[in-house]
């Protein structure tokens, strides 16, 4: 069964590969820190998307969540009128962005506290102290991105940490804790290092902008983050979520749907780089979208991009459902791919 427009209750949207900072091991980065060759720099372009995203029809959307791999959400020219559109939808979703939260001022967060209060949570990533936040978030201003955190719970915003726990931060966890609660950090999680992106490294050389190496960031050796976290969220994103019968993908099943920052929709997002990224294994997914103008938000109607009978109600479909699983279904959904077969999940 394709996924209809009113069956879905999760946006996930990425609107601009911008950013103000070189995180090492970052998506968009060279392992040196300068930009990716398949990275083009792109803000969304609200004229042309948002008349085709059809919202008004989304009478199941409960939670969109801007964020994304090759940018930051906030530093798009236009986000205020994108989260005005969001937020006057029908189905009165509400809206989750994260953020390294280094740019912009104090007023201007203030300002957007109080403007989406209730309906508006903004995840700060930051991964440590003054210290120990820039060597990750390499060239942030730590102190303005808590003074902007600050600004922004003040202003009657849902703030709330992640924070990243490495070796060199992870001796740093309770005044982290006291640090988020001085800011007034609503709940704060920790969260391990991606152990896969220091790939046959046992350190990873952080470079300045000269490719000189300033430093090297390593794996933690912490186990059990979860205990040093807290939650008081204001803002409560509910559990609960449509599920279709006989759907094939755990994604659809739930009613979740991705757009990149070029405006194509694609099943989540972990597929973004096989639209994007050159490298043999991901053309399988290309090969089966064929005409990747027909998953376009710039071009059609988000309507006509689901139509039954056309990549997403057929091709996909079909390929999942005659055991051919493409190989980010295999990565990030393991247990229900089979070596022959793509495996329904059963409704409980």
């Amino acid at each position: 069964m394709p996924l209809s427009i009113d069956k879905i209750y999760l946006l996930y949207l990425e609107i601009t590969t911008h950013c103000n900072i070189r995180c090492p091991q970052c998506s968009r980065t060279h392992p040196m820190g300068n930009l990716a060759d398949f990275i083009e720099l792109k803000h969304w372009d609200l004229d042309q998307i948002l008349p085709n995203l059809e919202i008004e029809k989304m009478s199941s959307l409960k939670r969109v969540i801007i964020e994304g791999d090759n940018g930051d959400a906030f530093m798009h020219p236009r986000l205020l009128q994108l989260l005005d559109f969001i937020v006057a939808a029908p189905s009165r979703p509400n809206i989750q962005m994260l953020t390294n939260g280094g740019m912009r001022k104090p007023q201007w967060w203030k300002d957007l506290g109080k403007r989406y209060a209730g309906r508006l949570q903004v995840q700060f990533s930051i991964d440590g102290l003054a210290d120990t936040n820039p060597l990750y978030r390499v060239d942030v201003d730590h102190q303005r991105v808590l003074d902007n955190a600050r600004a922004f719970i003040d202003g009657g915003g849902d703030g709330t940490q992640r924070c990243i726990i490495f070796k060199h931060n992870q001796h740093q966890i309770d005044d982290i804790v006291k640090q988020a609660r001085d800011i007034g950090m609503h709940s704060l999680v920790f969260i391990p290092n991606d152990h896969t992106r220091f790939q046959e490294f046992e350190k990873w050389a952080v470079y300045d902008r000269d490719f000189n190496i300033t430093h090297y960031i390593e794996n933690t050796t912490m186990k059990d983050l979860h205990l040093y976290g807290y939650k008081e969220s204001k803002i409560k994103f509910s559990n609960s979520h449509l599920v279709i019968e006989d759907e094939i993908c755990p994604e659809w099943k739930t009613g979740s749907l991705a757009i990149t920052y070029k405006g194509h929709i694609i099943p989540c997002c972990v597929y973004q780089a096989d639209l994007y990224f050159d490298h043999p294994s991901n053309n399988r997914f290309r090969e089966i979208v064929q005409d990747v103008n027909q998953t376009d938000l710039t071009k059609h109607k988000l309507s006509w991009v689901l139509d039954p009978e056309r990549f997403y109600g057929k091709r996909l479909t079909d390929t999942l459902v005659n055991g051919k699983p493409l190989t980010r279904c295999q990565v990030r959904c393991p247990e229900i791919v089979g070596h022959k077969s793509f495996i329904p999940i059963k409704v409980i």
